[in-house]
């Protein structure tokens, strides 16, 4: 189904859900895919807080409390949910 001015109905919702402003929801439709915004309202709908502590307790667990050895892969992973915590924390 679409809008009056053809955007995918899905799509519009899930601006609306995303925008605290309305005015701002053309801006944000310009810079991110579809698929980028219904990761955004998943985030937004599960609770980042959770979301943060769960990669933290993942990192750590990996980290301190296992005996993986901890080679240049594991610590790409390390790295990559460290990144992503913050960029959750950030926003």
């Amino acid at each position: 189904m679409r809008t009056s001015n053809g955007q995918d109905i899905r799509q519009a919702v899930v601006l609306i859900n995303i925008s605290d402003d309305t005015r701002h929801v053309s801006n944000i439709e310009e810079l991110l895919t579809f698929d980028q915004l219904v990761f955004l309202d998943n985030i937004r709908n599960h609770d980042k807080q959770a979301l943060i502590e769960s990669l933290r307790s993942a990192h750590d667990s990996i980290a301190y409390h296992s005996d993986i050895e901890i080679d240049k892969e594991t610590k790409d992973v390390l790295f990559d949910l460290k990144i992503l915590k913050d960029w959750l924390e950030a926003i």
